[in-house]
């Protein structure tokens, strides 16, 4: 009885950045190279608010030093990189003559570093295995605290013992504490020996001898806290899963009445109030009245809603001119895997 088109909100990026470094190919730390949101490769989306460049570095023995230094810059000279300011690092070698920055100015609340924006690279992303390190690894069944060479509290990517999603670039871990734990300090390292370590903390990366700040967090006795990591984008989350929190529908700006041959207009958002970022699959509306609808407004891949954030789209419901008039309760689904999350609905009279 009734036609459905559901209208997705787009944001725009404006802004213009630069990447700049210590080698002639990323300007000497001059202006430096215009990073591009255009969608074309090696930018994965377009207007998607992350910046990407590819840059091609010789590595011709007289022009090889062992580390590259860069930053990312904008137009009025704001400038991006590590920890505490610290310069960002690729090491060079035979294998790598091309170095792929990613700039992300897309905000994360309850995401680290505490900043508006993350910087990361394709080695940065993909060269490392990354560990899990802190005061709180005797507890979740490594021999020892700050043991950056553990494969107990070994980050993961393969969909599995709470990470989400298998080769989504999200690596975590999950461990639940034997005792409470009050203000545990951790961070990412790269696997291995303290010497030369990357490490990613709540300001960011860092890179020996520098050091990047801890993360703290604190979790009751056999509590999961769950570690999601993005090393190709540069964010962390560290969360304690104790309640049970998950995403809640909500449905806003909607009529008590319409007429027949009329249009229904209202805005369903799927808000995540938690700590870690969560995803459903599956959105439904169901009618129910004199008449009856069940529509399908979403079914694909999992669609992520960052900690604090919320996503959603404005729909349009046309009511036909021979609708029979009664009062309707229209319901908004979301699920996960085949489960259902949550749900919100309103009542509508049909006139």
């Amino acid at each position: 009885m009734f036609g459905m088109t559901t209208v997705c909100l787009v944001a725009s990026i404006g802004a213009q950045y630069y990447l700049t470094g210590d080698v002639p190919e990323l300007t000497d730390w001059g202006q430096g190279m215009a990073m591009a949101d255009d969608g074309i490769d090696p930018d994965l989306g377009a207007d998607d608010g992350i910046f990407t460049i590819a840059v091609a570095i010789s590595t011709a023995d007289s022009l090889l030093p062992e580390i590259v230094d860069y930053k990312v810059r904008d137009d009025e000279d704001g400038w991006y990189g590590g920890a505490g300011g610290q310069n960002m690092q690729a090491v060079l070698s035979d294998s790598l003559d091309e170095l792929v920055v990613t700039f992300d100015t897309n905000e994360r609340p309850a995401w680290y570093p505490d900043a508006p924006w993350s910087i990361s690279d394709d080695q940065l992303a993909n060269g490392y295995t990354w560990v899990a390190v802190g005061d709180f690894q005797f507890e979740c069944g490594e021999s020892g605290d700050w043991f950056p060479e553990s494969s107990v509290t070994e980050l993961h990517d393969d969909g599995l013992d709470g990470d989400i999603e298998a080769g989504d670039g999200i690596y975590s871990y999950l461990c639940a504490p034997d005792v409470a734990v009050e203000g545990a300090a951790a961070k990412i390292v790269r696997q291995g020996p303290w010497g030369g370590a990357v490490k990613f903390g709540s300001d960011g990366w860092s890179f020996d001898p520098g050091d990047s700040d801890n993360v703290s967090f604190s979790a009751g006795p056999d509590t999961p806290v769950l570690f999601q990591f993005e090393p190709g984008l540069g964010w962390l989350s560290v969360a304690s899963l104790e309640g049970g929190c998950d995403l809640t529908v909500a449905l806003s700006d909607y009529p008590a009445t319409v007429e027949q041959g009329g249009t229904v207009s209202y805005r369903a958002e799927a808000e995540n109030g938690c700590e870690l970022a969560l995803e459903f699959d599956r959105a439904v509306m169901n009618i129910t009245g004199p008449a009856s609808l069940t529509q399908v407004l979403y079914d694909g891949r999992d669609l992520r809603v960052g900690a604090g954030n919320s996503i959603g789209s404005t729909v349009r419901l046309g009511v036909p001119p021979v609708a029979p008039i009664g009062t309707y309760t229209l319901e908004v689904t979301i699920s996960r895997d085949g489960t259902d999350v949550s749900s919100d609905r309103f009542s509508l009279d049909v006139q």
